[in-house]
């Protein structure tokens, strides 16, 4: 029975052609796949017609090429396939519920690692906001005593308690200045890194992959090609697992904000209801709502720049690192891409 339940999950898979997010990757590929045949194909009848053995032998090897694109799309469609069963195996080892307050209360995880970077995102934006609105709430009364200009006159001699008060309060409104001012920037690099990601995901296999296919197929843009290709491959794979990873190994409670990671396990919930998967993403999805505590406002600050800054970094990183490799491999020559892009600036 496991041979037919795994034949059957790999037929669901193919009818809906991406299992990760059904979009037609897979279909695309094969169809840019089938171009670069028939651009073989057309060369062969060009070279059979003026009976000419070089066009000939460059038919075959760009046949070469073509085959090797067929099974690179193959190889990249078991690793997709792989890793929603690896991420189903976390969630039943692990009960990693909390990836599913971003599709819902259902608990569901639609498969993938980048199911595991979007409620990192969200519950990093909220515990961020959270801390900039409970300045806000806290700063109010040291702006207004900071900035109060109260005269007195005695003896016909201006007093100005205000002014002489102010200087009190300015250390602590440029603390909050600072804090909200870290705390903002954070959230735009948030916004940044989720919308890279969604790109990422969207764009990579639909459009940088097949075009990339179809450029590898012909000699003179095959190290463009390989470029794309290679980029398709490090941001829908190499970039997500990384940082999937490191959400999974990272801290998971972040000081003076009561939001949870992504990693945690929620075994200890479920024990209230362990017939109900809801529950325990309920539970979380009320933690994450919760104010943060104002006298932590501080809190969390090194932590959330950890987060935010560094796993995107040694994500990008690995990426990259992963490109210049990869392109080589398929047949790019980066130096020499690289020069031309200095003549071209």
């Amino acid at each position: 029975m496991g041979w037919q339940t795994t034949a059957s999950d790999l037929y669901q898979t193919l009818m809906k052609s991406d299992p990760i997010t059904g979009s037609g990757w897979f279909t695309i590929a094969l169809v840019a796949v089938g171009i670069s045949f028939v651009g073989v194909g057309l060369v062969y009848m060009v070279g059979y017609l003026l009976n000419s053995e070089y066009i000939k032998r460059i038919a075959k090897a760009e046949l070469y090429q073509a085959l090797a694109s067929l099974c690179l799309v193959a190889l990249l469609f078991g690793v997709t396939f792989s890793s929603v069963k690896a991420v189903e195996l976390i969630q039943n080892q692990t009960e990693a519920f909390i990836v599913g307050i971003v599709y819902g209360k259902e608990g569901r995880i639609q498969g993938g690692p980048f199911v595991f970077l979007y409620p990192f995102f969200d519950n990093l934006k909220t515990c961020t906001v959270q801390k900039i609105k409970a300045l806000y709430d806290e700063s109010v009364f040291y702006e207004i005593a900071g900035n109060v200009d109260i005269t007195i006159t005695i003896a016909n001699i201006p007093f100005k308690i205000g002014t002489m008060i102010a200087p009190l309060f300015y250390g602590k409104i440029n603390e909050m200045e600072y804090y909200a001012n870290e705390y903002s920037w954070l959230v735009i690099f948030i916004y940044l890194q989720k919308y890279l990601t969604m790109f990422a995901e969207t764009s990579m296999f639909t459009v940088f992959l097949p075009v990339g296919i179809i450029l590898r197929a012909f000699p003179p843009t095959r190290g463009a090609g390989a470029v794309m290709i290679a980029t398709a491959i490090g941001f829908f794979i190499v970039y997500p697992t990384v940082y999937a990873l490191l959400i999974l190994s990272s801290y998971n409670q972040i000081p003076g904000c009561n939001v949870q990671m992504p990693g945690i396990n929620v075994k200890e919930i479920a024990k209230s209801c362990p017939l109900s998967p809801q529950a325990p993403v309920q539970a979380l999805q009320t933690a994450v709502e919760k104010p943060p505590d104002i006298s932590k406002l501080k809190a969390g600050a090194g932590e959330l720049r950890y987060y935010i800054y560094s796993f995107f970094m040694i994500s990008l990183g690995a990426t990259l690192i992963f490109i210049r490799a990869s392109a080589g491999i398929l047949g790019a020559d980066i130096s020499e891409i690289g020069r031309n892009m200095f003549k071209l600036l």
